[in-house]
Order: C-alpha cells, then structure tokens, then sequence
C-alpha cells in the first residue's frame, strides 16, 4: 500500500475516473470499496480528493457532502497542503487551493441553487478569516454563473454591493464588475461606487482597474457622476496596445458600449470627444471608435459635430465613413459642399459615387435629390447597392421613382446572367433569357420611363 500522500492522491483521483468510466473491469468493485473507505478518513485534503474521485460515480455525492467541502476549502491553515499533495493524472504542476475549489464547484453545476450556496458560503467564510484568495475565486465562480444564470441576480447584487469597500483590491474590482453587469439594479450603491473613482487597484490577471469599473457602473445606473473624465478613460483605454482578455473573464467593455445608451449626456461629453477626434490620428481605433458612437447619436449631437468631421474628409482611411455621417445629416449639412469638393476616398468607382451621392443627399432640394438618385440607380453598374440605400433613406418620399423601379433580380450573387427562376422553374419576368428579364424589371427613373414610352414596364404594374 502506498504512503505517500501525493501519490496516494493522484492514484485515487486515477482510479476515479477509471470507474467512471466503466474501465476498472473485475476490480470495479474493488475500487469502490476503497473510494468508499477514503470517504472516512480523517484526512481532509485526502477526503476531499475521495469526493473527486466518487463523484464519477455519484454526482450527488457532493451535494449531500457540501457542508465539509465548505469547511475544507476555507480552512486557511490547509491551504499550503493542496500544493504539497494535489496532482492529477494529466497535469505536471501541482493543484492550487484555488483551482481545486473550481474543480470542486464543477462538481454541484447541476444544481445551481447548490453551487450558489457555496459559493456564498465561501466568499462570507473568506471575509471572516481574512482570505482574499478564496474570496477572489469564489467571486469569479460568482461572475461565471451570473453570466450563465441571470437568476443569480438577487443573490449577487448585495453580495457584490458588500465587497465594494473590501481592503483587497481584486476583490473590489471583481465586485464592480459584477455590478457594473448588473446596471440599473445596482442603484443603491451608487454611492460607494463614486468613492472608487480614484481606485486604481488591479489585478495582474484580469483587464482594468477599480476605477473603470467603478466608473461603467455609475454609467449604466445613469449618475452623472460617471461623466467627468469618462471620455479621457475610454480614450487611454483605446490606445492602449494589445487589450486582450479572456472573454469569460471580468474585462472593460468597448467605447461605444458605454456611450451610446449616453445620448441623454451628449452636452456634457460632446465637448470631449471632439477634442479626442481632432487630437488623435484618422485612422485610429480611437477616432473609429468616436465617430461609431457619434453615428448611433444621430440628431443634434452629429449635426454639432460637424465642423470638427470636415477634416477627416481629407484621409481615406475615415472619410467614407464620414461620408455616411453626412448623408445622415442631410441638409443640416449644406455646409460640407465645398469641403466634398476635396474630399479623397479608396479610388473606387463606388466611392467616387458615394461622394456624388451624399452631395445630393444634403442639398436642401428634396426633389432634386430624388431625382438624381433615381437616376443614379438606373444607371449604376457596379455599385448599385450605394443609391439604393440614399434613396431608402427617404421612405415613403421616394414613392414616385417607383414608376421604373420594379423588383430588380440582379443580386450580388446572381448577377445579370444568372436570374433565380421561380418555382415553375421559368425566369421571373416570364422570360427565358435571364439578360432580357433583368433589364425589364430592373430600376428605371421617371426620367427614363418618359423616353422609353411604355416598353419595358415593370413587374407588378
């Protein structure tokens, strides 16, 4: 019989998933019987290991035990023994507390009211003795089922709301973030959320600080608090080089995240960001990132903006998108004319389109604008997707162009030679040559139905 008690232990974790899986043969209940007797030793590390190695066998096993597994696992003094004995059979590193009470939480998934309680009983145990390495676990497995299982909510919000003002740092950013998840619910610890925001705690193995988190909180219950400083902490957060993180993983959320449900607050963080733009390079992740969030704002946030938008029509790495920006505007874009008149885009016939285009879309002449938009579309080739997506901007107002705009079949991936045919297998237009019915059904501008009289009259008329 072997003494050893690391060796002891990684044979038993052996032999667990041997029965488990139904390969012990003739010593089958032999194993048993000795994963049966480790489940009385006075050995907690060694009985901790049997309930492991048992659970294979009977996943309820731990449910019925979960109270010692709590008194096991938060027993500081035997933290130093897992790292000394906890092998598994796959892995050369030894086992950490912290990653056996994971293994262990794995263990009670199928009961998400069991897996809940301990990880509740592990964090207030934490607290009670001082360990913030146990605590830190049990709130990631916190934010892991929160993530899964909304239902935690109730359960987690106080939890989370108490580590807010936890000496350990890690702790409370991992509690900001479950807060911050939470939005609106987290209210009524606005308050102790604002005195983090000069918390610039850490943690070496998650992305951001306390501060951050902190801070996207107070956003997403809507104090204004958030708003001092907010656009300078999204735009170092931005240019910072390789953000990576674990996506199951506590992480800070994306710029456009935390603003656009901010539209509310464009005069207070307007100011900031149109400082940000015009600092920061065209092509920046930066400036991407601004103008996205100015797009989605629409209105008088984007019409303020202006000015400051004009510029980047000079770079192609921004000036198409800007070019959408303006076409948004409309006429409360007249101004931009002279500037469109210099504006460089990717050398492509359909953004030299796009520039025309958006040149009509903020005329302040609605029929003329129609007009050449319906043209635009009879004629366009290559990019014929541009003018028809002006011309929906317009709604209703572009019902006249209907008189030559029936359902074209020219669809990127059929193209004018390959028309899809209708279930009676003959092509839509009742033609047999799929050209011939493109070119009758495709969009024909007012214009062009008064030169060609009636001849190639849309279907459906």
């Amino acid at each position: 019989m072997e003494t050893h008690p690391a060796v002891r232990l990684t044979l038993l974790l052996a032999l667990g998933e041997e029965a488990a899986a139904g390969r012990a043969g003739e010593q089958g209940d032999e194993v048993r019987a000795v994963l049966a007797a480790l489940l009385d030793t006075d050995d907690p590390v060694l009985w901790l290991a049997a309930v492991h190695a048992s659970a294979g066998l009977d996943r309820d096993l731990p449910l019925r035990r979960v109270d010692r597994l709590i008194e096991v696992l938060s027993d500081l003094a035997l933290r130093p023994r897992f790292e000394e004995v906890w092998y598994s059979p796959h892995v050369d590193d030894p086992w950490t507390r912290e990653d056996v009470v994971r293994s262990t939480a794995e263990l009670l998934a199928h009961d998400v009211e069991a897996e809940l309680s301990f990880v509740v009983a592990l964090i207030e145990r934490s607290r009670r003795s001082a360990d913030p390495a146990l605590c830190r676990e049990a709130l990631d497995l916190a934010w892991l089922l929160l993530s899964d299982k909304r239902s935690t909510e109730a359960v987690l919000l106080p939890l989370a709301g108490g580590l807010l003002t936890d000496p350990d740092g890690p702790v409370r950013l991992r509690a900001a973030n479950i807060l911050a998840v939470l939005g609106p619910p987290a209210a009524p610890y606005a308050d102790r959320l604002a005195a983090l925001l000069d918390d610039h705690a850490s943690d070496p193995l998650l992305d951001g600080t306390v501060r951050e988190f902190a801070r996207w909180a107070l956003t997403r219950i809507g104090d204004p608090r958030a708003l001092p400083g907010l656009i300078e902490q999204l735009r170092a957060q931005d240019e910072e080089q390789g953000r990576g993180y674990v996506i199951s993983e506590p992480g800070r959320p994306e710029t456009w995240e935390v603003l656009i449900p901010l539209r509310a607050h464009a005069d207070v963080l307007l100011p900031a960001m149109l400082e940000t733009i015009r600092e920061s390079e065209p092509g920046s992740r930066v400036t991407s990132m601004f103008l996205g969030v100015l797009e989605a704002w629409g209105g008088d946030p984007l019409t303020a903006s202006l000015p400051d938008l004009l510029p980047l029509l000079s770079d192609t790495w921004t000036s198409v998108r800007v070019l959408g920006l303006l076409s948004a505007m409309g006429p409360a874009a007249a101004s931009a004319e002279p500037a469109l008149r210099t504006c460089r885009v990717p050398d492509e016939p359909g953004h030299h389109e796009l520039v025309a285009l958006t040149a009509l879309r903020i005329s302040g002449d609605r029929e003329v604008v129609l007009r050449g938009l319906g043209e635009a579309v009879m004629k366009a080739e290559r990019s014929w997707g541009a003018p028809l997506t002006a011309l929906a901007g317009f709604g209703h107002d572009a019902a006249p162009t209907r008189q030559g705009c029936g359902p074209s079949w020219r669809t990127p991936r059929t193209g004018p030679g390959s028309v899809p045919r209708s279930r009676s297998g003959r092509s839509p237009a009742g033609s047999d040559r799929p050209w011939e019915s493109w070119r009758s059904s495709s969009c024909r501008s007012p214009t062009a139905e008064r030169t060609t009289g009636s001849s190639g009259t849309p279907s459906g008329r």
